[in-house]
């Protein structure tokens, strides 16, 4: 009897064992499973992504020859002269143009940011603008010391089988104390143009003093 009392033991140990070995790979599966999801965030991957380029084109003057690295990512992300793109993420390749609609909430202030940004030919092929219309409102929160809305255009340009950058720039428009801003903004510049990405951001700098950024 002691022995069939030990075989009796044995088995519900193993059965146990069993139970625990699956109890504990359908909890990492489900883990797992969940943490995939949650990495699939393309919101996050475009913010990646325009943080790559802005580190890129800040490193570089106009007339500067980016390293292959740096070339290889900008011809990946940035739209090519005469691309179609259309989107609140993507920037406006030239003769194109993209629309934005955000709302974020920051130390105590709420803005909704809306508005179109464009880049185009003016004319000859060499002569190029680029700007935009920005409107920017309080929705909750105290009046803002500072609105300030800008946009910025980085081009570039080839040298053979380099890519150069061809112009760098931005234009902007600010208001101090207003719970709102509209703003129409233009810039023109010069060079032959092979890939080109505009983009507009929003700087608000609230009653205390505070500072955020709401970018298209």
């Amino acid at each position: 009897m002691l022995f069939i009392q030990n075989k009796k033991s044995m088995l519900v140990s193993v059965i146990l064992l069993a139970i625990l070995a699956f109890f504990s790979v359908a909890v990492s599966s489900y883990a797992y499973a969940d943490t995939a999801d949650s990495d699939d965030d393309s919101t996050t991957s475009e913010e990646v992504i325009k943080s790559k380029l802005s580190e890129i084109g800040d490193k570089y003057s106009e007339g500067d020859i980016l390293s292959d690295e740096d070339a290889a990512y900008v011809r990946a992300h940035v739209p090519e002269v005469g691309d179609s793109t259309e989107s609140q993420l993507e920037p406006a390749a030239l003769n194109q143009s993209g629309k934005f609609s955000k709302t974020k909430k920051k130390f105590g202030t709420t803005v909704h940011v809306s508005g179109s940004i464009f880049s185009k030919y003016e004319g000859l092929p060499t002569e190029h603008s680029y700007g935009g219309t920005i409107a920017v409102k309080k929705t909750a929160g105290k009046t803002p010391r500072k609105i300030k809305t800008t946009i910025t255009c980085r081009a570039y340009g080839l040298m053979g089988t380099k890519l150069l950058v061809m112009y760098n720039g931005s234009v902007s428009a600010s208001k101090k104390n207003a719970d709102s801003l509209k703003a129409q903004l233009k810039k023109t510049y010069t060079g032959v143009v092979a890939y080109c990405m505009v983009e507009a951001s929003v700087s608000v700098t609230t009653s205390n003093g505070d500072v955020f950024t709401v970018s298209d």
